[in-house]
């Protein structure tokens, strides 16, 4: 399950350099490219941090490779004291000098056990943060519900009802008067209902108000929003997300008006401008849940929205040409970045499996240990790997040393079993209990050439009691 988690990560880091560049980009492309680029763009954004698709080669598989290495050079360092060849118990001395071994392997152990459970912490928050999204949604929409007033005006119902019609959106929309809200907003997924603070509105705000939530709906906007939440929850960790999902938050707004506004004149647009003002503190003090979508949010934004409308201009084809081109850039750049793939020998035993012992993944089961001494005199790693009930460890080793190695089980309860080779090809069985065992090997020897492959099967081959 914790591989769960290093995909989690490395959709996590590959998003968060898409949102850098993204951001970086904003002040240069705010005024040249359409807002609608700027919503739908980060659409990719969310799909690299949701999907974990990846390209040969990737950037997130370059980096594991190094890593991948790199462990393996650390763990076949000589930095694991020497514990020597005679037999475990044969005095004193030897026990104390296999402690720091012991206490080493331990450690490891414990920090590995800490490791492998962080992905429930991860799921757990996840889950509790996407429930909570959806219980305050729920309360939000049922406490608007209850005090709303469905609109009575046979007038306003009459003009309510051509511009559905013109907006071209088939669903049955609902409109409905609180006087609690704070500015009027869209309700509901399949089955619409726009909220005014209030009925009392000019022919031209209602218009544009109406126009401007149903504009919300037909694009989708409702199951964008959770889109982004979704993902905000799956990476509740990294601070980016936040970030990403006020920009999505802003970017909406903006696209929404420049939709509504594409088709009017300068003076029409004005008084779009001026419905937007009308909206800002018309009603209540009840603000809009997270994921609700307003036709005003806060001061702050109306200055950048209205200045954008007095700004606008209808997108040419050099501009729609050169979004064009960078959306596929950055699509191309999201599937090169990459998500975590676990190789098949380094997921099962955490440690790095070397060029001349890859074929050991073809053995039956699964391979947990990995080692060989590559053309030196010495062999020295340590790691540790998850068993269950009632399987067996099948060590085989290939050997021509001039000395011996030993190899020290850790049982999920520290009970300690050492295995010692020479320089003759041999087969071992180990009966293995359910949980983390440890292992750590160490040997230095005159000459020759030693691997040794450990694999876990539920298989039964004639075996050796080293119990």
């Amino acid at each position: 399950m914790n591989e769960i988690l290093k995909v989690i990560l490395s959709l996590s880091f590959s998003g968060s350099l898409l949102m850098i560049i993204l951001f970086l980009l904003r002040p240069v492309l705010k005024e040249r490219l359409s807002r609608q680029w700027q919503y739908y763009i980060w659409l990719i954004v969310i799909a690299r941090l949701m999907l974990p698709f990846t390209s040969e080669p990737s950037l997130i598989g370059t980096l594991q490779e190094k890593f991948t290495v790199m462990s393996g050079q650390q763990n076949d360092s000589d930095d694991i004291p020497f514990i020597g060849s005679p037999i475990y118990g044969q005095n004193r001395a030897e026990n104390e000098r296999m402690e720091p071994v012991k206490a080493s392997v331990r450690a490891r152990t414990a920090l590995v056990t800490i490791w492998g459970n962080l992905w429930l912490v991860w799921f757990v928050t996840m889950f509790l943060l996407f429930i909570r999204k959806i219980t305050v949604y729920q309360d939000f929409v049922t406490y608007i519900r209850a005090g709303s007033m469905e609109v009575g005006d046979i007038s306003l119902l009459e003009q309510f009802g051509k511009l559905v019609e013109k907006s071209k959106v088939k669903a049955g929309v609902e409109l409905y008067t609180n006087s609690l809200i704070s500015s009027p907003l869209l309700l509901g997924f399949f089955h619409p209902c726009i909220v005014l603070p209030s009925a009392d509105l000019s022919s031209a705000d209602f218009e544009y108000t109406v126009l401007h939530e149903l504009t919300h709906f037909k694009r989708g906007d409702m199951f964008y929003k959770w889109l982004v939440q979704s993902a905000v929850c799956a990476h509740w960790f990294n601070p980016l997300v936040y970030l990403m999902s006020r920009e999505i938050s802003r970017a909406c707004e903006l696209s929404c008006d420049e939709n509504v506004i594409k088709p009017l004149n300068p003076e029409e647009r004005r008084a779009y401008g001026d419905t937007l003002l009308n909206a800002l503190g018309a009603g209540g003090s009840y603000k809009a849940s997270l994921a609700s979508v307003t036709l005003s949010e806060s001061k702050e934004r109306l200055k950048e929205r209205l200045d954008a409308i007095m700004k606008f201009k209808k997108t040419s084809r050099f501009t729609a040409a050169v979004s064009f081109v960078l959306a596929v850039v950055l699509s191309f750049g999201a599937t090169f970045m990459g998500a975590y793939a676990a190789s098949d020998t380094y997921a099962a035993s955490g440690t790095y499996a070397t060029s001349e012992t890859h074929a050991a993944s073809d053995v039956k089961g699964t391979v947990v240990i990995d080692l060989s001494s590559n053309g030196r005199t010495s062999i020295t790693q340590s790691s540790s790997f998850e068993a269950e009930s009632g399987q067996i460890l099948t060590l085989e080793i290939t050997s021509s040393i001039k000395g011996a190695v030993d190899l020290f089980l850790f049982s999920p309860s520290n009970e300690e079993q050492r295995i010692t080779f020479g320089g003759s090809d041999e087969t071992k069985t180990v009966h293995l209990s359910e949980g983390r065992w440890a292992y750590n090997c160490t040997g230095f020897f005159d000459s020759g050439e030693i691997s040794i492959v450990g694999t876990l099967s539920f298989a039964q081959p004639e075996k050796t009691n080293l119990d």
